[in-house]
């Protein structure tokens, strides 16, 4: 028989509703959502079976019931309620306030120490470019001779702790005294991964900002094309960025790698469906 859900294995509420219904019913195979919704005091004999499938969305009258019927108090339950605000939430801001807060339960913390890593790895911009500098054939395991080619300079004791993430992660190994580029396949949940993905590009945009005026014109690129496009077009163009996105990364193969830079490539609409 599986054993009971842990809470904090998860990063969707209904991923747990559904794992918990089950195990309830392999204990029991007289369980079922009536008996699981006279527990939780709803009306509805279905209404959590709904709440799974994503027709309703567990709403705050519903919440002590659900934790009732569900077990739960204490950081188990305070965690619950913020999975269910988190599939809620509208806004990048409000995912990544809530994923901090989820940061500081401890059983978080270590069920999901790969999230924790994961997001610390796009919480700085300098972490991925040391990655890139370990797989330069020029590369140096100094954390000194690492942070002062940075642009700008970073403390050895940032260096350090970027060496040591990259190495849980699987990106660097160490063989010998020296580090080599690893390509591992790192996953979290897709809600969670585009929270942090995005929260890298909003910290790589505006190093391209700040580039304007800090990195000499000889070393930069940036430009910007504003046009007009049909609803039908856009996802051509998002492909034709996607394949423009692969060929660099065949043409970084190509190089002799004395310089770590990054790309930016960026597509959003600046205007509403003007034949609405």
């Amino acid at each position: 028989m599986p054993s009971k859900p842990n809470v904090f294995d998860y990063l969707d509420y209904r991923d747990y509703l559904r794992d918990t219904y089950e195990f309830k019913k392999a204990e029991r195979s007289s369980f079922s959502y009536r008996a699981f919704a006279r527990r939780a005091g709803t009306k509805a004999p279905n209404h959590l079976k709904r709440v799974i499938d994503g027709d309703r969305h567990l709403g705050a009258a519903a919440m002590p019931g659900y934790l009732r019927a569900l077990d739960l108090s204490g950081d188990e339950a305070e965690f619950f309620q913020e999975l269910v605000a988190l599939a809620s939430s509208k806004t990048l801001r409000a995912r990544r306030e809530i994923l901090a807060r989820l940061n500081r339960f401890r059983g978080y913390r270590a069920a999901q120490h790969l999230d924790v890593d994961f997001r610390e790895y796009h919480s700085e911009w300098y972490i991925p470019a040391i990655r890139e500098m370990v797989a330069t054939p020029h590369f140096r395991n100094d954390p000194k001779w690492i942070g002062q080619r940075l642009l700008p300079k970073v403390s050895s004791k940032d260096v350090k702790r970027a060496l040591a993430l990259l190495e849980r992660l699987g990106m660097i190994e160490k063989v010998g005294d020296d580090y080599h580029a690893s390509h591992p396949v790192v996953s979290t949940g897709a809600l969670v991964e585009r929270v942090h993905v995005a929260a890298f590009h909003e910290t790589m945009s505006r190093k391209a900002v700040a580039s304007i005026e800090e990195v000499p014109h000889a070393l930069r690129e940036l430009g910007g094309l504003t046009f007009s496009v049909g609803e039908d077009q856009l996802e051509a163009l998002k492909a034709r960025l996607r394949e423009i996105r692969r060929e660099l990364i065949a043409f970084e193969e190509t190089g002799t790698r004395q310089r770590v830079v990054h790309v930016n490539i960026q597509l959003f609409p600046l205007t509403e469906n003007l034949e609405k």
